[in-house]
């Protein structure tokens, strides 16, 4: 029988983790708890919101965000969230570094890529809404180049995490026995080199921060400058215009653009007249016809205008301009139709947002004063420490549960995708 040097066998040694591990396991099941409840709604939800953004919606910029943030969500679901679970239940006999190693990196390279996401959308959502009077929109191309971006970005921040972790030996109280955990390596365990990177972390997430409310304020000052605008003057047709609060708008109003009708002297390229950027700001309807067909004497109108140019022949002066770019910019060819649609996408994207800043906030308020005052945390119920610890994690769940919420179409077509489901599992048990 083999001894160790403090005089226990090894089936001691053994006997004695299992039952360290069980012990563990039974103190953190409201942990364990509220894992697997974000793994089954997160993979429930994940799946149903990407099958329904690729199946049911068309290819557009904030379609190709989604579905980049549902398959972070999803990988999270299946390979993070299990890990933990696994990690819990072997607390001390954690024997492979490797497999700690790869589990906690890969958790941090989702983690960083979702936050890294949702800032791209921030800054090209704010592009799209609040530069109309630019003649180039965002391209599929760019979209992608951002995603490549973000994936590399995330890469390099999550590589130090591969170093810093590993095997963690844990000496138990009362005993000479060590455990072995899966955590930060005790060599490297309050270093330089984790005070460092948890620095560089913390850097990174203020940055993020930053750049999102920016994005996201000057969406909300453009938008409601534009429906201030677009509650002074209503465009009606047999050329008339009439004026709400007894005041006259900032746009003029050029009858030549054809006889009977009054056009609206606003600009918008016209690569947007079919992206999300007018259903986002159409909140009047305009109905212009084509003057050719019932008054022959009206000047022949192009079928379309080029990008970024006025819809009428009037000129103002570049301050009135800046103004006028912000209302209704709503048509750029005779016969074109817009109509009336509630803005929600940039409500949605502002959401997720915010419920990513408040949900990574808690992890890295404990993280970083564990890093400065080592053992503060102690005291702490073990349950409210593994939560904190995880809180990042709600998002892989709360994410689809914001796209149902904020969107009546996504909420449709996961119903009628579930009733689906449902008619195929009925008719395949008959």
């Amino acid at each position: 029988m083999a001894l160790d040097e403090n005089g226990y066998t090894d089936s001691e040694v053994e006997e004695y983790l299992r039952a360290k591990n069980t012990a563990f396991t039974f103190a953190l099941i409201p942990t364990i708890v509220y894992i697997v409840v974000l793994m089954v709604v997160g993979l429930v939800g994940n799946t149903i919101v990407f099958i329904v953004y690729y199946k049911r919606f068309k290819p557009s910029v904030v379609r190709t965000y989604i579905l980049a943030i549902s398959v972070c969500d999803l990988l999270t679901n299946i390979l993070v969230l299990p890990a933990d679970a696994f990690e819990i239940r072997f607390h001390y006999t954690y024997h492979s570094d490797f497999a700690c190693k790869m589990t906690r990196t890969v958790r941090v390279y989702l983690v960083l890529l979702s936050g890294l996401i949702l800032v791209a959308v921030a800054y090209v959502r704010q592009k799209t809404i609040c530069q109309l009077h630019e003649s180039s929109p965002i391209r599929f191309n760019k979209v992608y180049l951002s995603l490549v971006l973000c994936c590399f970005v995330a890469f390099v921040l999550s590589v130090p995490y591969f170093i810093l972790t590993g095997s963690s030996m844990r000496a138990l109280k009362g005993t000479n026995i060590t455990g072995v955990a899966c955590g930060i390596a005790n060599e490297h365990y309050h270093s330089t080199f984790h005070s460092v990177f948890q620095a560089i972390l913390n850097t990174v997430y203020v940055i993020g921060v930053l750049i999102m409310g920016i994005a996201y304020a000057r969406i909300a000052r453009f938008l409601w400058l534009y429906k201030r605008e677009a509650n002074t003057v209503r465009i009606t047709k047999v050329g008339k215009t009439s004026y709400e609060n007894g005041r006259e708008p900032s746009a003029t109003v050029n009858e030549d653009a054809g006889r009977g009708h009054t056009v609206d002297t606003h600009v918008v390229p016209e690569d947007y007249t079919n992206s999300s950027v007018v259903s986002e700001l159409a909140e009047t309807e305009l109905h212009a016809e084509k003057d050719t067909d019932r008054n022959p004497s009206a000047p022949n109108m192009p079928s379309s205008l080029p990008r970024g140019t006025f819809a009428t022949n009037s000129t103002l002066p570049r301050s009135q301009t800046r103004h006028t770019q912000a209302s209704k910019t709503l048509a750029t060819r005779a016969g074109f139709q817009i109509k009336r649609v509630p803005a929600r996408t940039t409500y949605m994207l502002f959401i997720l947002t915010v419920v990513f800043t408040l949900n990574f906030l808690p992890y890295l308020v404990f993280i970083t004063i564990d890093l400065v005052n080592p053992g503060i945390m102690t005291g702490l119920n073990v349950n409210l420490t593994g939560i904190f610890t995880r809180s990042f994690l709600l998002n892989s769940a709360i994410n689809p549960i914001v796209y149902c919420f904020c969107s009546a179409k996504v909420r449709q077509e996961c119903l009628l995708l579930l009733r689906s489901c449902r008619r195929a599992s009925i008719s395949r048990r008959l």
